[in-house]
């Protein structure tokens, strides 16, 4: 007798070809992968004007593995003997986004009509993977201006190695590299003094060096600016480790002049990150700088 050919429902073949395209994918081992919207953290942000928007909610995405997962794998189990295939097409989970808020991503997707965007794996967390948007379709302008970690010093040094994943501020560019004297200090309890000793500052990318009077007693201090649609501001830190602490401040400009006002004390340690916010005390306390002339140098940096 004949033997007859054994067939196969053409969905079934197509699916356990795209799966089988799926791991093949990934036995690359590249952290590089599109992905969808996901998870969103919504906390209420009240926007002005079009997009983009320099604040918004956190939100996780969906690796391409993953978003096929949810979306074929469940037919699986009609075919008798695919199931097997489902443990191979990656996790069941998501990647939170450190540089870009949901609501400039959900904007862009409207405007240019986008379906995925290009991720980077860059390390995880107690929550999961963590990823930064690397789509050159994505303007620079769209991206947060720092990325979404608790640790100053992650945050710093991701900045530093992958800067064209960030928003650059033309406020924050202009500052950078500026070397600013003391004009007068309005101190009451003294903490400016301690945060900011000396009677020049001078903003590197990341640091702010503080000189005393006398050219010594060199203080090193973190900063980073906060970009939002309201005002500029710029927080300065002592960092010890993984804990740090000091002030948030609301930056007014006026000419050569720079009015630093404390708006919140900061503190950041194993418990989190928490923040004092200030009453209106009539201007004080407030520290003013003038921009230095040329003439007048830089702090040095300490050994």
């Amino acid at each position: 007798m004949a033997r007859v050919p054994r067939t196969i429902k053409v969905p079934a073949v197509l699916i356990a070809v795209a799966v089988t395209a799926v791991i093949a994918l990934r036995s690359i081992g590249s952290p590089r992968t599109m992905a969808r919207i996901g998870d969103v953290m919504h906390v209420g942000f009240g926007h002005v004007g079009p997009a983009p928007w320099p604040d918004g909610s956190s939100f996780s995405v969906d690796p391409y593995w993953a978003s096929l997962r949810k979306r074929y794998l469940p037919g699986l189990s009609r075919y008798v003997g695919l199931q097997w295939l489902s443990k191979y097409v990656g996790p069941d989970t998501q990647w939170s986004v450190l540089n870009m808020h949901a609501e400039n991503l959900g904007a862009l997707c409207r405007q240019r009509g986008f379906q995925w965007v290009k991720v980077e794996q860059v390390g995880e967390r107690a929550g999961g993977p963590v990823c930064l948007v690397v789509d050159k379709r994505v303007p620079r302008e769209w991206l947060l201006d720092k990325p979404r970690m608790d640790s100053l010093p992650m945050r710093q040094k991701l900045k530093l190695e992958r800067p064209e994943c960030f928003r650059e501020d033309p406020q924050v560019k202009a500052l950078i590299g500026t070397t600013w004297v003391l004009v007068d200090r309005e101190d009451p309890e003294g903490s400016l003094g301690r945060l900011l000793p000396g009677d020049r500052i001078h903003f590197g990318p990341v640091e702010l060096t503080c000189r005393a009077v006398a050219q010594t007693n060199l203080a090193q201090r973190a900063w980073e600016p906060h970009i939002s649609e309201r005002a500029f501001s710029l927080s300065v830190y002592e960092v010890r480790g993984d804990t740090f602490s000091g002030m948030a401040f609301v930056v007014s400009k006026s000419g050569d002049t720079m009015t630093l006002v404390p708006r919140a004390t900061v503190k950041h340690d194993a418990d989190g990150t928490r923040s004092d916010y200030h009453e209106d005390q009539g201007g004080f306390p407030q520290v003013r700088y003038r921009l230095a002339k040329p003439n007048e140098g830089q702090p040095n940096v300490a050994p």
